[in-house]
């Protein structure tokens, strides 16, 4: 009689540990359910991001080439191209280096007097100022904003173009 209850007790104990394939089909769906509400926010985030890593890439192009030119006493330029959505870090005629776009980030517009060209003097100034307008393919807006006196670079973002 006690062998009985002691076989009895240990069969349910091994039927408690395992799962039935309703239990596991049952949290399988709950974490496909969790991983499909996680992606989709996730790739409406990447072209939001794209647009701030560009930018911020922009300005860190902007910054190296002021002190470029402060460190070597000699004019360095940074170069817009619009059309193959690229910057160029320049020193006169010579490009030291080249910068794409990426993700599917663009310029919408490049807003510098005469030529898309910043050119810093060796004080750290800019020749002139202007302003850069990146956009991604949510119409989501960056600028980057070059002070002409003080070479200073500011990135601002906004939900559309002003």
């Amino acid at each position: 009689m006690q062998s009985f209850a002691i076989y009895a007790i240990i069969n349910i104990m091994q039927r408690i540990k395992s799962f039935s394939i309703i239990e596991i089909l049952v949290v399988l769906s709950l974490m496909a359910l969790v991983m499909g509400i996680t992606a989709a926010h996730f790739f409406d985030f990447r072209p939001a991001t794209a647009l701030k890593i560009n930018a911020r890439k922009i300005s860190e192009i902007l910054t190296q080439a002021r002190t470029l030119a402060i460190t070597h006493k000699l004019e360095h330029s940074v170069y817009f191209d619009s059309v193959n959505n690229k910057c160029e870090l320049k020193q006169g005629n010579i490009v030291l280096r080249v910068y794409p776009l990426e993700n599917g980030v663009i310029f919408d517009e490049i807003k510098i007097k005469d030529e898309p060209l910043i050119t810093f003097k060796h004080t750290g100034g800019a020749k002139n100022g202007g302003s850069i307008y990146l956009k991604n393919s949510q119409d989501k807006y960056n600028t980057i904003t070059i002070i002409n006196v003080t070479g200073r670079v500011k990135i601002f973002n906004y939900d559309r173009r002003l």
